[in-house]
């Protein structure tokens, strides 16, 4: 059981230029070595307990600094600027003082070809059902030889009091509670171009199921009236971005009862459950607003990461760039590491661009050197149907619906 622990208009994207060269080495603890010191993070956002989000874009345009007109400025000064000014969206052509890996930088996220994932997804369902022992897939599961699971899958429950609030229980509908863990033992088949993985022995890593909360998916988030004021039409940004925290300090009180080591992680629960908020929260519908929430949401993650994490774990971050939604992300992420808060885990975290998590925990597995220790990969499941709809078409970039490969 887990207790309660101790203790704006568009943002601008900072300029394209030539790749600078990253510094990485694959799965060693404290492998970056900064050539130069990237100055910490603006305070760019208000307390995360402050209501009022036109206080946080009006402070957005105040401490944004000029760019020096008419003067030309080296990289590093550059890199500085983007840096201090709340306005820029960091991207990948800088590295910012942090460990890089672009191996598949330049690759395209996610197989486009329905007609292959079809294939793929529909011998999943057979594999399923032989294993299981079902006549087919949908069958009722009411004769399976439970040695089949046995030692493979942990749940951690949280018994703290918000665990017993609103919708937080898991009853009705929902499997899994809104703090609770599950943790299963996974092997991935398919690579991230949905291609069998045929090289030899393929180790197990762990896979941890938590589930994010949905303030806006659409009109009817199932999580907004928990995390709202008595008016139902105002977000609580404080008690949501505790809520966030929360649940991922219990994921981190799971990889550590499991001895793990490398932890792959992606920007949780800052994706569809967001994405819509404004029609919750009129609010919202500032873009600015929208980028000050989703940085506040990294920094909480972030700061999770840096002091729960045993000094060991080395912290695998797979961000895109490649869509709007997945470059805010990421500035997010990438301005969260520059805090000071987070100085302790900037050495032991490498940022893989548009790395493919399943892929990526499956080769950390496999690595000779990783053979003693344990991976695990966090997915942001859906509570009601782990998995989500993996079964159907759709989502070719949602880790719920890719997890089945």
């Amino acid at each position: 059981e887990l207790n309660e622990a101790p203790g704006a208009g568009e943002v601008e994207s900072s300029p394209v230029t030539t790749q600078t060269q990253r510094r990485w080495r694959r799965g060693v603890p404290g492998a970056a070595e900064e050539s130069s010191a990237a100055p910490a993070a603006s305070s760019d956002v208000p307390p995360s307990q402050a209501p009022d989000t036109i206080a946080a874009v009006q402070l957005m345009d105040a401490i944004s600094p000029k760019d020096p007109l008419g003067e030309r400025v080296s990289r590093a000064q550059q890199e500085q600027l983007n840096i201090y000014d709340p306005r820029k969206l960091l991207r990948d052509d800088f590295d910012y003082g942090l460990t890089w890996d672009i191996a598949y930088a330049r690759r395209p996220m996610g197989q486009t070809d329905q007609n292959l994932r079809n294939w793929r997804r529909d011998g999943t369902k057979r594999k399923v059902a032989e294993v299981l022992g079902l006549h087919r897939f949908g069958d009722l599961a009411k004769n399976v030889d439970s040695r089949i699971l046995e030692g493979t899958v942990h749940v951690w429950l949280d018994n703290t009091p918000r665990s017993r609030e609103g919708n937080a229980p898991a009853k009705g509908t929902y499997l899994l509670g809104r703090y609770d863990v599950v943790a299963a033992k996974a092997v991935a088949d398919l690579d991230r171009d949905w291609k069998f993985i045929k090289h030899g022995l393929r180790r197990h890593f762990w896979v941890a199921h938590a589930a994010a909360i949905n303030i806006g998916e659409s009109r009817s988030a199932s999580d907004f009236s928990d995390f709202s004021y008595p008016d139902r039409r105002h977000l609580d940004v404080g008690a949501y971005l505790e809520a966030m925290r929360h649940i991922l300090e219990n994921v981190v009180k799971a990889a550590t009862a499991l001895n793990v080591e490398h932890f792959v992680f992606l920007p949780f629960g800052m994706g569809a459950f967001i994405r819509h908020l404004q029609l919750k929260d009129s609010r919202f519908e500032d873009p600015r607003a929208m980028h000050w929430l989703r940085r506040s949401i990294a920094k909480e993650l972030i700061g999770v990461l840096a002091s729960r994490t045993e000094k060991r774990v080395q912290v695998h971050l797979c961000l895109a760039f490649n869509t709007g939604e997945a470059s805010n992300n990421a500035d997010a992420f990438l301005r969260a590491l520059l805090d000071d808060g987070a100085r302790a885990l900037k050495p032991r975290t490498i940022i893989h661009t548009n790395g493919d998590c399943l892929e990526l925990a499956q080769q950390l597995a496999d690595e000779p050197y990783n053979w003693r220790t344990n991976v695990m990969l966090v997915n942001c499941a859906n509570r009601t149907m782990l998995g989500n709809h993996w079964f159907e078409d759709g989502a070719a970039m949602a880790i719920d619906e890719n997890l089945h490969r």
